[in-house]
């Protein structure tokens, strides 16, 4: 529980790479295991996106997918399948998989590779309760909260959604 409370209060309010892309294809978006994407399942796209204007990765921003830069820099969360038995250390258990977040920012692609690395792949949501999932692992600590924007390298505190800086 520990592991989720450190992944929360660092990573609230700020942009987050999932594995949906159209790298490939515009406008044709498969997931980074090579899975294709089928939004009559399942899609949680902002208002307005995704524009498909030259914009070829996801991020998750405030619980809805918009299509970015793939040259942008934001954290990202792995997944992988789990185990035999469980997760392996420093990772946390949802459904069949695990997930872990990372404590540094990269591109769509370098961070790609680093879950690659670990067994794993760029975080996929399949469907409302993954989805559901993801934003309790993002909001857990409560209402205290510390964001780094790497954007702009400046940390902020936020009580009940307020900046309190």
């Amino acid at each position: 529980m520990e592991f989720v409370k450190n992944f929360s209060f660092e990573f609230r309010f700020v942009s987050i790479w999932i594995g949906l892309n159209d790298r490939l294809n515009e406008g044709q978006f498969v997931w980074s295991d090579g899975t294709p994407f089928n939004s009559s399942i399942y899609n949680n796209w902002n208002d307005g996106e995704p524009d498909n204007n030259g914009d070829d990765c996801v991020e998750l921003y405030n619980n809805r997918w918009n299509d970015v830069p793939c040259s942008s820099t934001y954290y990202y969360i792995c997944e992988r399948p789990k185990g035999r038995l469980s997760c392996p250390d420093g990772w946390l258990l949802h459904g069949l998989s695990c997930y872990k977040a990372s404590k540094e920012g990269k591109t769509w692609l370098n961070a790609k590779q680093d879950c690659h690395a670990s067994r794993g792949y760029l975080m996929k949501i399949d469907d409302a309760s993954e989805q559901n999932f993801i934003e309790v692992f993002l909001r857990i600590t409560g209402m205290v909260l510390l964001s780094k924007d790497i954007r702009t390298q400046v940390t902020r505190s936020y009580y009940n959604s307020v900046t309190v800086t």
